[in-house]
């Protein structure tokens, strides 16, 4: 009896130490499949700074979105997203030219995102938005992991350290009457704190950052 309670024992400490190693993998594959909702951002306009597309105004005298993260006020303050793929490269997912438009290039094929129409508050000043065309049908649906896992981190510095972590994603589509569409999704990670809950997105371990770019053909915008 008792050598079945020690391999009982040895077997549940295994599986403990498997899902402790392969929880996060796991998120992963269920995200493949389905995400949870979490708030539907404005999707329009989009600011543009020379190196990342920002969505929503910095409210004033708040230092980044993470001042209003938490609870049902996700949603509020600036999404800066940038174009960079996920690690260890880090490369250009995407580029962006912006003038008196916004045109998104990948994989060879651009699309005009909008037209110029006046500015947003990035925190440190002014940066040109683009309103997308009239017509356009444009969204962008903020959704984490169904499945968070575990995590065992101790932060010298601070004293305090998540435990537990999740995928957050940012996903935009804008529909073109014509049948163009573009569809961007970028992913990043979330630490959950006891006494501060859900913190802002961050980047990790290199599989965040702009992970997907799909540019659908159609007609040329006059």
């Amino acid at each position: 009896m008792l050598k079945v309670l020690i391999r009982g024992a040895l077997a549940l400490v295994a599986l403990a130490v498997l899902w402790l190693f392969t929880a996060r993998w796991l998120s992963l594959a269920v995200d493949q499949v389905w995400r949870a909702p979490v708030v539907t951002l404005p999707a329009s306009p989009v600011g543009w700074n020379g190196s990342h597309l920002q969505f929503g105004p910095e409210p004033p005298g708040m230092a980044g979105s993470s001042a209003v993260w938490n609870g049902p006020r996700a949603g509020i303050g600036a999404h800066p997203l940038s174009l960079e793929g996920p690690g260890p490269a880090y490369a250009p997912a995407a580029s962006a030219d912006g003038g008196e438009t916004l045109v998104l290039s990948a994989h060879g094929r651009t699309f005009l995102i909008g037209r110029r129409a006046g500015t947003l508050s990035d925190g440190d000043g002014q940066v040109p938005a683009y309103a997308v065309l009239p017509g356009d049908v444009a969204s962008l649906q903020l959704e984490h992991s169904a499945l968070a896992w575990p995590v065992f981190e101790t932060n010298f510095m601070t004293g305090r350290s998540p435990t537990w972590r999740r995928h957050l994603y940012y996903h935009l589509a804008l529909t073109r009457p014509s049948g163009g569409r573009l569809d961007m999704v970028w992913r990043y990670e979330q630490g959950f704190y006891k006494f501060d809950g859900w913190t802002a997105p961050a980047g990790r371990d290199g599989v965040t950052g702009l992970i997907r770019v799909e540019i659908r053909s159609m007609a040329p915008v006059r």
